[in-house]
């Protein structure tokens, strides 16, 4: 069972979709999730709307068949023309008077004896008043689609399965089934005034053309006698589109050899029967054929065993940084599949083989489809690795077309590994079997809305770079060896300015250069001015809040009154952040300060720079700190193939882990990084039924004016015990620091220690113990933001350890007759690294219950288990 990481969703639009689940409605489902839309699927049949959308990760948006349901927009499909009036009478009636836009999606292209049907469904849009506007698609073409859908896919699947070609006098307009779902989606939202009309379509192709590609890619057909006439639709605006015919073809014949044919099977096995009546042959001849016919047998499967070999070496590639070798063992193994698919597939046809070899068959299709998406991935590692020396260089580009082309990767990826799910979960088979048990597999999910949330970032990147106009940021550099609630200590600061899509200036400054010119008093917090001494707020404090997104505007705030300075968002990074990136890109040298800097001595040769030859006014620090700003970004931007993935990777675990944190004005963009977590916020677990979601996080901020967390170990020890009536928290946190006394102050650790929890908790003494003496503290409680804090003083010398505890209290009624849950969510400080924590969770005596993690019964009845709290941790106790 896995942690439910989910918190309360942004508001989405909602769009309802009536249709049968065919390829364009799934197409259209994933793109609107993609675009942070609810979907509700207004379906006759939702056991096969179900089965059909198994593979989305986003079940949290869409409902199948909702009892009730309110949408702004409304999407209505009838390809084939089949729906009556009385459908289109109800969605009418429905939706009139909504206030909903509805676009009912019609063929661009149809036979002459639809006309009239046509007609009439224009003329009942035109009555139904000018929120309702129509979408005239072209001939859809690849994967997933039905002949109900396309007439050329239907024609492709009478030539597939019985060499037959329906001729028709006229053309057709062939468009991509995934570009047809992103123009729908596109214009749901921003095409035109409601009542309009559009078409979606591709260049024109006679059918005579088409016939001819057919016959290509199919061999032998044979037309049919008579040709049917077609007409278009008139529509005053067109999209066109480009296609590539014969691969959209080739990639639609492919996936329809995949569904089974009935008419393909019978005529095939008639045709097989016929040709094994052959007359007796001499011995030799006989094992001269079985030869061949072994040989013949085992080809594919050697073609099966390289795409195996191909995909794991290409693999073992990417982990190693070498994307060109790794992109051509994708292709080969993709191809080597592809054959091995293609000669499975026509000796499936023999009679009594077809089900021997379901199994290699579908083997080959996960192989085939593996191979691609790795291939996809090297791809989109490449697009996002030029684009991001882009930004840092010095050359004039284009930040729209290399962003679009990236988000275009980015969505294939997500669509490939949706086919890839698609093919596993309704495959059988030894390596179906093996991949679903494996650990990966149960994050392929997840990925996959990572996918979707940094492809919405990646549509924002012109606007966020400077493309539309400049842009500005606010760079905190937060030293975690002093430790605040955001991260550390805020001793400088850098704008990093963009425009044109590139990094155009780096300024990095001393906080108290810009604090020196605040005009005013601001009132601090009561901790900031009883224990830290402070009678004035400043920027350099401003990050009191563990809320990041809250930190980032005070601090924004405080920018605007101490320097005038405005800016688009701020992004918080702390020694961490650098020593990630400095273990990818290796030590680099400060020729003016003769120094080597590496992941090792960051730390250490900043704080002597700092520290040696100080005074008022002092610039060292600054200097320093822009000498390896610029060096660390000048050797990302020039950094090696084999360091792409791992660059890329350092920047994401210290999202994860909380080491860095965003903080954007666009709207868009923001929301993705929220939904990914990078934005540091304060969430709180929401929990429905019989089920509680409990939480806290622990807010360590050094007023001790020094940088002893260098010296501090920091451990926790939680315990809920679950009674029915109400769930009572004990958490004990352990002080331990390992300063020379020699040190005197400034190894003392003086914190004002703080632990947020749910707004309805009753918070008592907090106990602190040192050597074996317990002192009672009545702790100092806030409510804020939905939470509550309490917070007290400790102070831990040098060489001393101390213990702090917090107990409360809140009234939960928990059902355990029936089934229920308790989810836990400790919220890991950004700035902390690995404190060691252990959790015990009691429910009731005698409660048979289940935990996530796996944890060990304890011998006082608890469910335990200890870890280290290296990003936020999730668990749960069920029964």
């Amino acid at each position: 069972m896995s942690p439910d990481t989910s918190f309360t969703p942004d508001y989405r639009p909602t769009v309802a979709i009536f249709s049968e689940p065919g390829g364009l409605a799934v197409s259209l489902v994933e793109k609107l999730l993609a675009d942070f839309c609810k979907v509700a699927i207004m379906a006759d049949d939702p056991k096969s709307w179900g089965k059909a959308t198994d593979h989305i990760s986003q079940k949290n948006f869409l409902e199948i068949a909702p009892a009730e349901v309110s949408p702004e927009y409304v999407v209505f499909i009838d390809l084939d023309l089949k729906k009556s009036d009385g459908d289109y009478e109800k969605l009418i009636k429905l939706y009139s008077k909504s206030n909903a836009k509805i676009l009912v999606i019609l063929p661009y292209s149809f036979k002459v004896k639809d006309s009239a049907r046509l007609g009439a469904i224009q003329e009942i849009i035109k009555q139904a008043g000018s929120d309702f506007g129509a979408i005239y698609l072209g001939d859809l073409v690849g994967p997933r689609i039905n002949g109900a859908e396309s007439d050329l896919v239907g024609a492709l699947t009478e030539g597939l399965t019985k060499k037959t070609w329906p001729l028709l006098e006229g053309s057709y307009y062939p468009v991509n089934i995934f570009a047809a779902g992103r123009e729908i989606a596109k214009s749901l939202f921003s095409f035109g005034p409601y009542g309009d009309s559009l078409a979606i379509i591709g260049p024109e192709v006679s059918g005579t053309h088409v016939f001819e590609r057919a016959g290509a890619l199919l061999g032998q057909i044979e037309p049919s006698s008579g040709a049917e006439k077609r007409r278009e639709a008139v529509a005053p605006q067109k999209i066109v589109g480009q296609v590539n015919l014969e691969q959209a073809m080739k990639e639609t014949v492919e996936w329809l050899k995949t569904v089974p044919q009935k008419e393909q099977f019978i005529k095939e096995e008639k045709k097989v029967r016929e040709e094994l009546k052959t007359p007796v042959v001499s011995k030799k001849l006989v094992l001269r054929f079985l030869l061949v016919l072994f040989g013949v047998i085992l080809l594919p499967y050697i073609f099966l065993s390289l795409s195996a070999a191909t995909l794991l070496a290409a693999s073992q590639f990417m982990g190693n940084g070498k994307f060109e070798a790794a992109g051509y063992f994708f292709g080969a193994g993709r191809v080597s599949a592809d054959i091995a698919f293609g000669q499975i597939s026509l000796y499936s046809k023999i009679p009594l083989a077809g089900q021997a070899l379901v199994g290699s068959k579908n083997l080959s299709a996960l192989l085939k489809k593996g191979n691609a998406l790795g291939g996809k991935g090297i791809t989109a590692i490449k697009e996002g690795s030029l684009l991001f020396s882009k930004v840092l260089g010095e050359d004039v580009y284009d930040p729209r077309a290399l962003s679009q082309n990236l988000a275009l990767e980015l969505d294939e990826l997500y669509q490939e590994s949706g086919f890839l799910l698609t093919e596993v979960e309704g495959g059988g088979g030894i390596l179906a079997n093996f991949i679903k048990s494996r650990p990966f597999y149960k994050i392929i999910p997840e990925a996959r809305e990572k996918l979707l949330l940094t492809k919405r970032i990646i549509g924002q990147f012109p606007a966020l770079t400077g493309v539309e106009k400049p842009t500005t940021y606010l760079i905190l550099f937060q030293n975690n060896m002093e430790l605040r609630p955001t991260g550390g200590f805020i001793g400088s600061f850098a704008l990093a300015s963009f425009d044109g899509g590139r990094l155009t200036n780096l300024q990095v400054s001393d906080v108290y250069a810009a604090d020196g010119q605040l005009k005013g008093h601001v009132e601090p917090p009561l901790p900031i001015k009883n224990y830290l001494g402070e009678a004035n707020w400043y920027l350099r404090d401003s990050n009191w809040d563990a809320d990041f997104p809250t930190s980032a505007s005070r601090a924004e705030w405080f920018l605007d009154k101490e320097i005038d300075q405005g800016v688009d968002g701020v992004v918080g990074l702390d020694l961490e952040f650098a020593k990630n990136i400095f273990k990818v890109v290796g030590p680099i040298g400060l020729a003016d300060f003769n120094e080597v800097v590496d992941n090792k001595n960051l730390y250490e040769k900043t704080q002597r720079q700092v520290e040696s030859d100080f005074f008022p006014g002092s610039q060292k620090k600054t200097s320093f700190l822009t000498a390896v700003s610029r060096q660390l970004l000048t050797r990302a931007a020039e950094a090696k193939e084999k360091e792409y993935l791992p660059l890329a990777l350092a920047i994401v675990e210290s999202l994860e882990t909380r080491h860095m944190q965003v903080f954007l004005h666009n709207k868009s963009a923001q929301i993705a990084v929220s939904s990914l977590g990078f934005d540091g916020a304060v969430n709180q677990p929401v929990c429905s039924g019989n089920c509680y979601g409990d939480w806290f996080g622990v807010v360590d901020a050094n007023v001790g004016v020094n940088k002893a967390n260098y010296f501090l170990e920091r451990e926790l020890a939680f315990g809920a015990y679950l009674s029915g009536q109400d769930v009572k928290g004990f958490l004990t946190i352990r002080l331990k620091n390992s300063a020379n006394s020699a040190l005197g102050d400034a190894g003392r650790y003086k914190t004002y220690l703080r632990v947020m929890l749910p707004i309805g908790a009753s918070v008592n003494d907090v106990l602190v113990t040192t050597g074996g003496f317990d002192e009672a503290q009545t702790p100092e409680i806030e409510e804020k933001s939905g939470r509550k804090e309490a917070g007290v003083l400790i102070e831990v010398g040098p060489g001393q350890t101390r213990e702090v505890t917090f107990s409360w209290q809140k009234e939960v009624p928990l059902d355990f007759g029936n089934e229920g849950e308790y989810r836990l969510y400790v919220r890991k400080q950004a700035g902390t690294l690995q404190d060691k924590i252990a959790v015990t969770l009691y429910p009731p005596p005698g409660l048979k219950a289940t935990s996530w993690p796996l944890s060990s019964l304890t011998r006082d009845g608890g469910y335990g288990y200890n870890t280290y709290l290296t990003r936020d941790l999730f668990s749960r106790l069920s029964w």
